[in-house]
């Protein structure tokens, strides 16, 4: 009896399934950019890793080119956003991390 209700406990414990939502959407710690550029990212779980990724969304009257980091891939990505459209980028794919910071320049 000992036995059952301790396997259940483990099985119930452990055997959960790793997965992240996409949601909430965190801010950009760093970078400089407009007010109108509005940055976000997440880090959901896919299959063996967690994939990083920054969205940028173009509020501005004019199209943007931004340069991204993070804290996990300090290559820089650049990207072009044009007005009224939001573009996102995978910094890094199959990450054990569910955390990252990302630094943002855009002009």
């Amino acid at each position: 009896m000992l036995w059952t209700v301790l396997a259940s406990v483990s099985f119930a414990l452990f055997a959960q399934p790793i997965a992240v939502a996409d949601e909430p959407y965190v801010g950009a710690q760093g970078g400089q950019r407009p007010e109108c550029a509005k940055v976000r990212h997440h880090a959901p779980y896919r299959g063996y890793g967690f994939h990083h990724i920054v969205e940028v969304e173009n509020q501005c009257r004019k199209d943007l080119s931004c340069r991204i980091t993070t804290n996990t891939n300090s290559e820089p990505e650049q990207l072009e956003v044009p007005k009224g459209t939001a573009r996102s980028v995978t910094m890094f794919a199959g990450s054990p991390a569910s955390e990252f910071r990302s630094t943002v320049h855009c002009n």
